[in-house]
């Protein structure tokens, strides 16, 4: 699976800074500047502030580049000022890698101090604190935001590379893990309220919160007999990308089950939605 991160924050801040460390570091990795993706356009230019401006073609653009870049096997780093709607949007839209999205802040004084760094054709001024405000009226999720106000490049590099509290979409991070199951619809059950009966054995994880609001459902594959619980290893995640209840694959960690067999031990219940698996 490959790497998306979203880096977002005001002018000042350190966007470009820390996006070239990420890429960098990676094997493979491609560095999306937002701001040069917008001054593609030379005929007709209009500041991104100003109305008329170009936001339409340029995230178009922006898309098709992150996309090519992912299905070319690349890691991609993007940097901009990213509305938090915008970036889960980008997260539902590219579910099959991993996408981080970490909104950068300092303090006022921070940011003028910063601001006074950059090249003289590239400072803001009064603008960054304006841009600064707009950032905090975001109301991004506080597991998205990281205050660099006083960390170092390398601290600030390190904390984004090593906590997955940035990821957007969480289930991702249980892949690989071992969990504990609940199985409150065991194989063979009816389904409560749907003329279903469960292939599989199929439960919850206690104490985890999906995107529905409910705790984090699992189903559990190569248990050929009813069960209430179960602890086993996680290989995949079924991304639902019409509603926001994501599934976990469990089975035991000496088993394994591709694509097409999930699909197939799954398809009782996941045919009536639009899905992708990840890994």
């Amino acid at each position: 699976m490959n790497n998306l991160f979203l880096i977002t924050g005001p002018a000042g801040v350190g966007k470009s800074t820390i996006s070239q460390l990420i890429a960098d570091s990676l094997n493979k990795s491609i560095l999306i500047e937002g701001d040069d993706i917008y001054h593609l356009v030379k005929g007709g230019y209009i500041s991104p502030w100003l109305e008329g401006n170009h936001f339409d073609i340029f995230w178009k653009n922006v898309i098709s580049l992150i996309d090519n870049s992912l299905k070319g096997g690349f890691d991609v780093v993007f940097n901009y000022i990213i509305p938090k709607d915008r970036a889960e949007r980008l997260a539902r839209q590219f579910s099959f890698a991993k996408v981080k999205f970490i909104a950068l802040l300092v303090d006022e004084e921070t940011i003028i101090k910063r601001d006074k760094l950059r090249p003289l054709d590239s400072q803001m001024g009064e603008r960054s604190i304006v841009l600064l405000k707009n950032a905090l009226k975001e109301n991004y999720n506080p597991n998205n935001v990281l205050y660099t106000t006083n960390l170092t490049e390398e601290q600030t590099f390190n904390e984004i590379m090593n906590n997955d509290r940035f990821v957007l979409n969480q289930t991702q991070k249980y892949i690989g893990k071992v969990v504990d199951v609940k199985i409150d619809r065991p194989l063979g059950t009816k389904h409560p309220k749907h003329n279903i009966y469960y292939g599989v054995n199929y439960g919850y994880i206690p104490n985890t919160i999906s995107g529905d609001g409910e705790e984090l459902d699992a189903y559990v594959l190569g248990e050929y007999v009813p069960l209430e619980n179960f602890k086993g290893k996680v290989i995949a995640v079924i991304h639902r990308l019409d509603d926001n209840d994501d599934k976990l694959i469990v089975c035991a960690e000496d088993k394994y089950f591709n694509d097409d067999e999930i699909r197939a031990l799954t398809n009782f219940q996941e045919r009536f939605f639009n899905s992708v698996i990840l890994r």
